[in-house]
């Protein structure tokens, strides 16, 4: 398990294209998120494979899915 913020941390789970599952549990406003790493999923814009934890931000695809909007 990891713990991130959206503001602080670009990962493929806060990402609207990632399709994976890795139990996104928010915690608290300053805290952000406790999500499982190593959480496989496809991107649907690269189609490739990425680990819940993977840095996205270098990404140029990376868009912040409802979750992460929400701390942003």
């Amino acid at each position: 398990m990891a713990i991130a913020h959206p503001a602080r941390n670009k990962r493929c789970v806060f990402c609207n294209r990632w399709t994976g599952n890795a139990n996104l549990k928010f915690l608290n406003p300053n805290t952000g998120y406790e999500f499982t790493t190593g959480a496989m999923g496809k991107c649907a814009k690269t189609n490739g494979m990425y680990a819940s934890n993977h840095i996205a931000d270098k990404c140029d695809y990376y868009d912040p899915n409802m979750d992460a909007r929400k701390l942003l």
